[in-house]
């Protein structure tokens, strides 16, 4: 859901021609339906500053973008890959299906690292936070995350038929329970800049104490905008390490904040590399607890 710092956005802009596409999940929650709205609604602007229109469907993957690729002649395929255990099984079959169609292009956007990428050094999976952050930190120092190019703009494939987002009801009536949503700043990649920067240049300090608790605004604020894709977890992490060059008296608040963002990524990896644990525990002698 963001423009800036998406590699597979700006792979798929180097074509001759260009269709953004959005297949809507009907299984999402409320909330997320409320966001998701107003995320698109974000990224439908951005694409129309480049010169292209967002298109909506709904429905399978698996059955509209063959079908695009047939009717409009489409000669590969783009995407940021996804790394839960169940979306990662419907992304490689998707692959699988497209491939015999034409190219597809798979990305990393949403992880700082690919969870293949860290290992023990006997080559094992980590399963303890503190030595996976510190086996990340070693490998990011090394080589930190690189920064993609922006989009000017780009030309549109025409004549593909899109549905209309107001038409997917997406925001709730008869009550608006969400009506105040928007006072946590809103959604889309504008917000999510917003609030971060707002987030260094102020909410930083005192990070490291006050994030636990509840009665103060002191957290980030960034976890819905990371869960949409509307900001890089790569931008973050080189944004933060340069302020924490910068303002050298915050920087253990920075570096809580990194862990943080650490801590995220261990989620991912941890169901990437053990994904049995969406059916059953991790450690193995609790397969008989009551």
């Amino acid at each position: 859901m963001r423009i800036a710092d998406n590699p597979a956005f700006s792979a798929a802009a180097q074509a001759e021609r260009l269709l953004p596409l959005y297949i809507l999940d009907e299984a999402a929650g409320s909330a997320s339906r409320w966001r998701l709205h107003h995320s698109l609604v974000s990224l439908q602007e951005s694409l129309a500053r480049r010169g292209l229109t967002l298109v909506l469907k709904r429905g399978a993957p698996a059955e509209i973008l063959p079908r695009l690729v047939h009717e409009h002649g489409v000669n590969a395929v783009f995407w940021n890959r996804l790394y839960e255990p169940a979306q990662a099984r419907e992304d490689a079959a998707l692959e699988a299906a497209l491939s015999k169609r034409c190219a597809v292009q798979t990305f990393n956007a949403a992880l700082l690292l690919e969870p293949g990428a860290v290992a023990t050094t006997q080559g094992a999976p980590f399963r303890v936070f503190t030595a996976y952050w510190r086996q990340c930190c070693r490998l990011l120092q090394r080589q930190p995350p690189a920064a993609v190019a922006a989009v000017a703009r780009a030309k549109p494939i025409a004549g593909v038929a899109s549905e209309r987002l107001d038409d997917w009801r997406l925001l709730p009536r008869n009550p608006d329970w969400a009506a105040r949503f928007g006072e946590s700043g809103g959604a889309g990649e504008q917000a999510a800049r917003a609030r971060w920067q707002a987030f260094v240049d102020g909410g930083i300090a005192g990070y490291a104490e006050a994030r636990d608790r509840p009665a103060a605004a002191a957290t980030s604020g960034l976890s819905a905008h990371l869960h949409f894709g509307e900001i890089s977890p790569a931008a973050l992490y080189n944004d933060a390490v340069r302020a924490a060059d910068e303002r050298t008296q915050h920087a253990r608040d920075i570096g809580k904040f990194l862990s943080e963002l650490g801590w995220r990524e261990f989620s991912h990896y941890l169901l990437n590399r053990f994904p049995e644990m969406t059916h059953a525990p991790f450690q193995k002698q609790f397969a008989s607890f009551p």
